[in-house]
């Protein structure tokens, strides 16, 4: 199966560097983010056959907007993916939303939100 997928709104691919990486773009409902978990999911479930943790990093710096249906699906998927860690980076206000999403899914010791992408990715290769 092939977990690369492009459309307008997110991207998945797995970076050379062995991490699930994913960009969201633009407008972000329901269904645009619960496309990128379903890619996440795929993705998630290559690097375990691998035997390789599932890291990811998620670009939200190209987010013009979003709604309580992405906010649902985003907890939903947090929930129900069995990842390893989660480093999101983008604006302030979407660091915020974030980490209140991963707190109501009870994985915030899982998903951190940065600022920069550097400071995303030093923390997904740190051990903690």
């Amino acid at each position: 199966m092939d977990i690369s997928a492009k459309s307008k709104s997110v991207s998945t691919f797995i970076n050379p560097s062995g991490f699930i990486e994913q960009h969201y773009i633009g407008v972000q409902t329901g269904k645009t983010v619960t496309s990128g978990v379903r890619a996440a999911a795929a993705a998630v479930k290559k690097m375990h056959g691998k035997k390789k943790p599932a890291l990811m990093l998620v670009d939200l710096s190209q987010v013009t907007s979003t709604d309580l249906s992405s906010h649902i699906a985003a907890v939903k998927g947090m929930k129900e993916v069995p990842f390893e860690k989660i480093a999101i980076y983008g604006p302030l206000t979407l660091q915020i939303l974030l980490n209140t999403l991963a707190i109501v899914a009870d994985k915030y010791a899982k998903v951190h939100s940065f600022a920069t992408r550097v400071e995303a990715v030093e923390w997904l290769r740190r051990g903690d």
